[in-house]
């Protein structure tokens, strides 16, 4: 049985991106954590790298579509503005440089 999820991605209060997953959505929050820990969000490239920051919400956007989408399936892309039916629903926003991971839960 798979657990899926959708995570969106806002830049400011406009949703960028709606990445759903097919499988594995319960794991997926510790996922998104560990891949964007210890990253800020900057406005303008100087000398940092994806290791330590992205140039804006749809750098960060483009960066999530690349480290999950790696294989056939299980990944896919939605409209934005699908709503927040799965199991699991992630939301990622910048908060003064900071990035903030929320998920809600739907049974």
């Amino acid at each position: 049985m798979s657990t899926n999820c959708i995570t969106k991605v806002y830049d400011k209060n406009d949703c960028i991106l709606c990445l759903y997953r097919h499988w594995d959505g319960d794991s997926h929050g510790q996922e998104l954590v560990d891949f964007l820990k210890g990253k800020k969000v900057i406005q303008g490239i100087q000398h940092e790298t994806l290791e330590t920051t992205f140039n804006g919400m749809g750098c960060l956007a483009a960066a999530l579509v690349a480290h999950f989408k790696v294989e056939i399936g299980n990944f896919y892309l939605l409209p934005t503005d699908t709503e927040p039916v799965y199991e699991y629903n992630y939301s990622i926003r910048e908060i003064n440089g900071d990035i903030d991971v929320k998920m809600l839960h739907v049974a």
